[in-house]
């Protein structure tokens, strides 16, 4: 699953991370202060409503087909293709096939916030604090 291959950095095999549930499925794989990175699983048909968060997100579609969307409008989300959100806005996700979604959160993801309640669920696999600078 992850692996350290140098002082201060480790490898994880997304793929083997990958689920499919009766719910869309958020994994943590990483939170640090400044940010939450993980996967989101869903089936077709499956949706996400009202996600928002203090923090920008950024969500990649790896896998399937998908709509995001902000303010009633849908935006198509296909592998390959990146949304940064606003912090602060709402949106919605709507799997058109089984998806699979890379999402980057900074600062990091609050659990008192939707989105952060929602991708927290279960601990993240790799928690660390930020350096000090």
């Amino acid at each position: 699953m992850s692996e350290p291959f140098a002082t201060n950095a480790v490898m994880i095999d997304l793929w083997e991370l990958t689920q499919f549930a009766d719910t869309p499925l958020p994994i943590a794989v990483a939170s640090t202060g400044d940010m939450t990175f993980g996967l989101l699983t869903m089936r077709a048909g499956q949706r996400l409503t009202n996600m928002r968060s203090a923090s920008q997100v950024m969500i990649q579609c790896m896998r399937g087909l998908a709509y995001l969307q902000i303010n009633q409008k849908l935006q198509t989300l296909k592998m390959g293709k990146v949304a940064l959100i606003e912090g602060g806005q709402p949106h919605d996700y709507i799997a058109k096939t089984d998806s699979v979604f890379l999402f980057t959160c900074a600062p990091a993801l609050r659990a008192d916030e939707p989105l952060g309640a929602y991708l927290l669920q279960n601990p993240p696999i790799i928690q660390r604090q930020s350096p000090e600078l």
